[in-house]
């Protein structure tokens, strides 16, 4: 095989080009004989199924590692987003994905991931379904909130925070606890509704329906905290001191959001959900037992334990409700998938909000 470079000239002039021009632009001729010119067909043919290969075991690699963890993965939802969403929006992405991985479309390989989405609606459709998958997520669940584990915080979007106006209390009607930057808290379970905090202190309390019905001193209604620091603290104080019960307590600023969201979400009311059924270390299902005259579970107890492990509740929707454990069922479905089957569920994409 010869190579000869063709010889360029000026086309205006008729000379030879620059040496150096010659050699950066010359254009090479290629002259070759029939077997040269099938080996080089040869090489291509060899060549381009190995590189199709190459990127087709690359592509698998990175879709398995790009596919989904768990149930809130798969339906691109996270878990404060599938609390919020009706239960029609949920079987909407459930049959989406069934339209693709149905063994009657992509094979014997998607048999796995429609018995794992046959149960996802009725799982994660409920409080103590969700509350019990993301429990198998972390291996240790939510029944032991002493373990150093993370909280999901399932009704995050429910709960009645209270508002905070310490920084706007006048200089006059500042004392030590104001000071120490000390919030309330009021034992809703133990509240007799007796009305005295209100009467005090109007600007910082107010009388509501106990979210665990009836299940309370109060027969159904208690205290809570609707605005910290909304009175001066002398106010404050004479609502603390003259409550029958005790029931309002000074925390720390940082365990105010714990202690309210387990004083009032759902899966902490026996009434409401099966949490308080599953926990073990609970001898009845109630929160205050009428007949024997006593009360069986204080928030603040099991709210104060919650934050001395580390789980405490975040300031907002975002960062720590996000589930990163894996689901060992959703993982092997995945595994058994076609690879075509599982880019096409990875592209799947919904224009319509999932929550109601």
């Amino acid at each position: 095989m010869s190579l000869e470079p063709r010889s360029l000239t000026s086309a205006s002039a008729g000379w030879p080009l620059p040496r150096a021009t010659v050699r950066r632009a010359a254009a090479p001729t290629v002259k070759m004989g029939r077997s040269e010119g099938n080996a080089l067909v040869m090489a291509f043919v060899v060549a381009i199924p190995c590189a199709y290969r190459y990127t087709k075991r690359r592509l698998t690699r990175s879709v398995r590692r790009a596919g989904p963890q768990n149930l809130y993965q798969l339906l691109k939802l996270s878990p404060l987003e599938v609390a919020g969403a009706s239960t029609d929006s949920l079987k909407q992405r459930q049959r989406a994905i069934l339209r693709i991985c149905h063994p009657d479309i992509a094979g014997a390989g998607g048999a796995a991931l429609t018995s794992v989405l046959a149960e996802a609606v009725a799982l994660l459709g409920s409080t103590a379904g969700r509350i019990e998958y993301e429990a198998r997520l972390q291996g240790n669940s939510l029944q032991s909130p002493s373990e150093p584990i993370e909280v999901m915080w399932p009704s995050l979007h429910k709960i009645n925070f209270s508002g905070n106006q310490w920084n706007k209390v006048a200089e006059e009607e500042r004392g030590l606890h104001h000071a120490a930057q000390e919030h309330l808290f009021v034992d809703e379970v133990a509240c007799t509704n007796c009305m005295i905090c209100v009467d005090a202190a109007p600007n910082t309390f107010e009388i509501v329906e106990y979210p665990g019905g009836d299940d309370n001193y109060g027969a159904g209604k208690c205290a809570r905290v609707h605005t910290q620091w909304g009175d001066g603290e002398e106010l404050l104080m004479e609502a603390t001191e003259y409550c029958p019960r005790g029931c309002i307590h000074w925390v720390a600023p940082e365990a105010v959001r714990t202690l309210e969201y387990v004083s009032q979400a759902e899966e902490f009311q026996p009434f409401l959900g099966n949490k308080r059924k599953n926990r073990g270390f609970r001898s009845g299902q109630t929160n205050f037992d009428p007949i024997k005259g006593f009360q069986v579970w204080w928030p603040l107890e099991e709210g104060m334990a919650m934050i001395e492990s580390g789980n405490i509740c975040p300031s907002d929707g975002a960062g720590r409700v996000t589930v990163s454990g894996e689901d060992s069922s959703l993982l092997a479905a995945w595994d058994e998938l076609p690879e075509e089957t599982r880019i096409q569920i990875l592209e799947l994409c919904w224009e319509d909000s999932a929550e109601e």
